[in-house]
């Protein structure tokens, strides 16, 4: 009776997992993450993504999301904006992969930008004074039309960029230029940025901004940059850059490589000196680990705020938790 009745046990316990996978598993569609709701963290491409802009591609008002992948999956993907969850977080459909007018290796840092007549352009660095650009074409989901742009002005080489349309309907592209080091002490191979002790030998890497203006975004094919800011902003590194209006001002917003998030107001073609991003309680606003590719996302209800995404992390900034007055 025991050899039974365990046996009875087995099978009904082998029936309700036969059938809670035939509910959880059809064919064709994804795996549910096993949450109540279905919705799960945001999944990047490989082990780390880029955040390289938002922009109306449907027929819906709000923003959806283009992401780069990094060398070790190569790719840049489309994500559609799906619903709010209950806490006003935006939830995002599963990526789309683009088709790019060039070979993608994950090595060409990326942003794009959406004209008044909803044209999309993306732009990818080629170097350290070049960048190309495309348009997006929304029936075949690919950038097309390759063009060079020659980037003159610059000291050296920029290391990430960004571009803005200004209040004046310009648009402001911004580089990161590091600030030159002639005192590096060269380090062996086999401690390739460390002493044998343990120390770092050089001075902390600093970086600023330069910045060009371009009228229009049809037929670019050079700009004259010009620097915005002392080249002692911040240390290591800008991650990504996106503009922000508020009380009819607007604000440039930086992540960092220390995870500080900075806004610079835009004045025209120049930017004021730079503030942290704090809350209504002046409480530092900061990336939960290092770097910060920011964009700004508006979705239904009047919800909008910083996306970023922060070495493999995501995290949303709604509007009302930060005191933009104080930026």
């Amino acid at each position: 009776m025991k050899i039974k009745l365990v046996c009875v046990v087995m099978a009904c316990l082998l029936a309700s997992l036969t059938k809670a996978q035939t509910n959880f598993l059809i064919s064709g569609e994804p795996m549910r993450n096993g949450t109540s709701t279905g919705i799960g963290n945001f999944a990047l491409p490989s082990i780390s993504g880029l955040v390289i802009g938002t922009a109306l591609v449907n027929n819906d008002e709000f923003s959806d999301l283009f992401m780069q992948s990094d060398s070790w999956a190569p790719g840049t993907y489309l994500h559609h904006f799906k619903k709010l969850t209950a806490k006003g977080e935006p939830v995002f459909s599963q990526g789309i992969k683009l088709k790019l007018p060039f070979e993608d290796k994950g090595e060409n840092k990326a942003s794009i930008i959406q004209t008044p007549d909803q044209e999309i352009y993306g732009f990818w660095r080629f170097g350290g004074k070049l960048l190309k650009s495309a348009v997006f074409n929304k029936n075949t989901n690919a950038f097309e039309g390759l063009q060079d742009i020659k980037v003159n002005g610059l000291p050296w080489g920029l290391s990430t960029f960004g571009v803005i349309r200004t209040l004046q309907g310009k648009y402001l592209f911004v580089f990161t230029i590091p600030k030159e080091n002639k005192a590096t002490v060269k380090i062996g191979t086999d401690s390739a940025y460390y002493t044998p002790e343990g120390f770092w030998p050089n001075e902390l890497g600093e970086v600023g901004i330069y910045g060009a203006v371009a009228d229009d975004l049809k037929n670019l094919n050079k700009l004259d940059a010009q620097p915005l800011t002392e080249l002692n902003q911040t240390y290591f590194g800008i991650s990504g850059y996106t503009s922000y209006q508020a009380n009819g001002e607007q604000y440039l917003i930086c992540g960092t490589r220390f995870g500080n998030i900075h806004a610079y107001k835009v004045d025209k073609e120049k930017l004021y000196p730079t503030n942290y991003v704090v809350d209504k309680n002046h409480i530092l606003q900061r990336s939960p680990s290092v770097n910060g590719y920011v964009t700004y996302f508006k979705g239904p209800a009047n919800v909008e705020g910083i996306l970023g995404i922060w070495r493999r992390q995501h995290c949303f900034l709604p509007e009302q938790q930060a005191e933009r007055q104080k930026w």
